[in-house]
């Protein structure tokens, strides 16, 4: 009975963490859109156009945090949400101290690699920038990013520690400190009249400072002892790190291949000109992964934790719960878009962009089939099953675009995306409509 009584207590502490740990992470994400929409066209007017295609360029590299660290952070949150189950901080220290010693030689290998291709590397060729002073300010521009981005790899990790312990909702707000302050920095960089290597250094360098805070105090109070320590590292737990955080990698790479294709094929198939009728519809129905895989983010580490304690009453029901409400969500969202997408394209880049009703269609169905799939793999990722799940979205991606490419032809864009919904259902959602109730079942 006593066992039964702290199981339902966890299970609650579970729901409330989770709970806010979601409505963090989409709040921070509105404070870095928010901040995005400010800065466009502030920069814009400052820098000109030349300087602003670089800015904008490098702005969108940001997207290399998530390869860079090569998967470790992935692999530290799997290990730390674990040996939270097993209630063993000396485990967790050991992998977090792991995971500190091998993304500090990422990181350091990230610093010469930046050193080095400060004076040899032809960045002005590669921004095809004409201009002297485009031209002067481009490679230390790409040197500060390379600096920044090295510091934010290593200084990243307590936000995975923190959200493998449930924390999430405390490393989000941090998170939206570093993003407030780079945003200021940038502010005042652009009022001070400095050049773009500043000004990626201002808006780089609020997160850098955010993360370095958390990572002192965090580890200094609430996490003292857990901090990372030379002599808790071990050869063997940083290999294992790195053997699944390469898995972490190749998962994102394949599924992000699965979305990079479509573009290509319809500019291939059809003309480059076709590319704007599905790529700004696709924009904003990816509004709605976004949502979703901020607010299912929190289920993963409680799915480690709650395995590790074998609490599958609680996998079990919150499992189902998180596929209904994601696709649910999912759904009506998608109904909404379908009806009201094209006055919000109007609104957006004008009258540029008429989509038909059937492409819009095509985009609900798979997002809500998306849907299930995105609560799914919080699971699997808690079970560790990276593997599985690499797989699973490989064949998808095959499938997809056998499909896209016999279609496309005949069915332009309309086709595409009816080609994805097909891909995703009989890939993922069917496959997993039989995987899941077993391994929900399953020990660990």
């Amino acid at each position: 009975m006593l066992n039964r009584e702290n199981s339902d207590m966890r299970g609650k502490e579970r729901n409330r963490r989770i709970l806010r740990s979601a409505g963090a992470n989409i709040f921070a994400k509105l404070i870095s859109v928010s901040g995005t929409l400010l800065t466009l066209p502030l920069t814009l007017d400052y820098l000109g156009p030349e300087r602003f295609g670089v800015w904008v360029t490098i702005s969108s590299f940001l997207i290399m945090l998530s390869f860079m660290d090569l998967g470790i952070g992935n692999g530290v949150l799997n290990a730390v949400a674990a040996a939270d189950g097993r209630d063993d901080r000396n485990d967790m220290r050991r992998n977090i101290s792991s995971g500190y010693l091998t993304l500090f030689s990422v990181a350091l290998a990230l610093v010469l690699v930046a050193a080095m291709a400060h004076a040899t590397f032809p960045w002005r060729h590669v921004f095809n920038v004409k201009s002297d002073l485009a031209v002067a300010e481009t490679a230390p521009a790409m040197t500060t990013f390379l600096l920044c981005l090295a510091g934010l790899i290593l200084l990243g990790l307590v936000q995975k520690v923190q959200t493998a312990l449930q924390q999430g909702f405390t490393a989000s707000l941090w998170q939206c400190g570093g993003n407030l302050l780079g945003l200021g920095g940038l502010f005042l960089a652009i009022r001070m009249e400095s050049g773009l290597p500043w000004l990626v250094g201002a808006f780089l360098g609020g997160p850098l400072a955010m993360s370095l805070c958390n990572t002192l105090v965090y580890f200094s109070r609430e996490g003292r002892d857990i901090s990372p320590s030379l002599r808790c590292a071990t050869m063997q737990d940083a290999m294992r790190l790195a053997r699944q955080g390469f898995l972490f990698m190749l998962l994102q790479l394949v599924s992000g291949a699965f979305y990079s294709s479509d573009n290509l094929i319809l500019a291939q198939m059809l003309g480059a000109d076709r590319v704007s009728d599905y790529a700004l519809p696709a924009q904003i129905f990816a509004l709605i992964t976004s949502v979703l895989g901020l607010g299912l983010a929190p289920l993963w580490p409680a799915y480690r934790e709650a395995l590790n304690r074998r609490d599958h009453s609680w996998i079990a029901r919150i499992l189902k719960r998180s596929i209904l409400l994601a696709v649910l969500f999912s759904a009506a969202a998608s109904t909404f878009l379908v009806f009201e997408g094209p006055a919000i394209l109007v609104l957006w880049v004008g009258p540029v962009v008429q989509p038909s009703f059937s492409l819009l269609l095509g985009f609900a169905a798979c997002k809500t089939l998306e849907a299930g799939a995105i609560a799914s793999a919080m699971f699997m990722n808690g079970r560790n099953m990276i593997l599985t799940q690499t797989v699973m979205v490989g064949c998808t991606v095959a499938v997809g675009v056998s499909l896209k490419l016999v279609v496309v032809g005949a069915y332009g864009a309309t086709g595409l995306v009816w080609a994805s919904a097909a891909s995703i259902l009989l890939c993922m959602v069917l496959p997993l409509a039989f995987l899941l109730p077993r391994m929900s079942r399953a020990s660990t």
